[in-house]
């Protein structure tokens, strides 16, 4: 059975890129832009811009090259670096020849079709990384660690607020102190001040007694003596005499 009769059949179940793909080189209107190698393992682009506006538009809904070699990379073909003149010419060469091919893309083993698949999204193949246990021991020992310091912050945090409420009674304290020693200080200067004046009140009555006593007083008179009108005291000898 030909070939392309086998990947009609085969058509309903595989990917449509593999299967348009192949059809495409199997066509022989094509063969001057796309066609396989004599081994029938790759294919060959001859001109990436004349395959674009000629042959894309008839299998894909667009025309752009681009998107035809990313779909390429996207089912797993791989391009294969090309030799002219002995020499590996780079991706980027203007050589004309492109070649690309695939372990389960080939002429005579259409059957094989259905393992071209999709590349699974990268996101989907990397599975996460478990952290070591040697990891996860130090993140435990770092939360502790953490829980502690907070915990400490927190009694200093206390202790600061402890000690400032014990220098505002301090403070308090020392304030009433100096106020009762001004109002101290302030009786005792009241109190000598009045004293000093008492004092000078107390000199100034005897003074004036003095003179009063001084204006008052007879004159002084022998004959009153005698009659005993007058009476001397003596102090001698710790004792007081009386003469009449």
């Amino acid at each position: 059975m030909p070939a392309a009769a086998k990947v009609s059949k085969l058509n309903h179940n595989m990917a449509s890129f593999p299967s348009k793909l192949f059809n495409m080189l199997n066509d022989p209107t094509t063969n001057d832009l796309i066609c396989w190698t004599e081994s029938g393992t790759s294919f060959l682009i001859t001109d990436p811009a004349e395959l674009a506006k000629r042959v894309l538009p008839r299998y894909f809904k667009h025309d752009r090259y681009s998107s035809f070699v990313r779909q390429l990379n996207t089912y797993g073909f791989r391009k294969v670096p090309q030799l002219q003149q002995g020499v590996l010419q780079p991706d980027d060469s203007s050589c004309t020849l492109i070649e690309f091919t695939h372990p389960r893309f080939t002429r005579d083993q259409p059957d094989v079709l259905l393992q071209v698949q999709r590349k699974a999204p990268r996101n989907k193949q990397l599975v996460p990384a478990q952290p070591a246990p040697s990891v996860l021991d130090e993140l435990a020992a770092i939360k502790k660690n953490q829980l502690s310091i907070r915990n400490e912050l927190k009694c200093i945090q206390q202790e600061n607020q402890a000690i400032w409420q014990a220098i505002l009674d301090a403070r308090a304290r020392s304030q009433q102190h100096q106020d009762t020693i001004d109002k101290v200080l302030q009786f005792l200067a009241s109190a000598v001040s009045s004293r000093g004046l008492r004092s000078n009140k107390r000199r100034l009555m005897i003074g004036e007694q003095q003179e009063i006593a001084n204006i008052d007083s007879p004159a002084f008179d022998l004959n009153d003596l005698v009659e005993g009108k007058w009476l001397h005291f003596s102090l001698s000898d710790k004792s007081i005499k009386c003469y009449y």
